[in-house]
């Protein structure tokens, strides 16, 4: 048995699991892996509206006039 390496253990998903020597870099990049960061829609109908501040802002509107 080689000390070096990491030994391939058989576990339930060995279907989807690659064989033979895996790419250190891919492996790498693979585990570095961060979810996208999603930029909020300001228009259209997926745009989360505040209420509260277009309450504020409509309510000190009125009280200026």
């Amino acid at each position: 048995m080689k000390w070096g390496g990491m030994m391939k253990v058989p576990n339930r998903n060995m279907k989807n699991a690659p064989m033979g020597i895996v790419n250190p870099v891919a492996k790498a990049m693979l585990q570095e892996r961060k979810s996208p960061q999603v930029v909020l829609p300001k228009k259209g109908n997926k745009a989360k509206r505040n209420r509260q501040t277009d309450f504020r802002k409509a309510y000190k509107e009125a009280m200026d006039g």
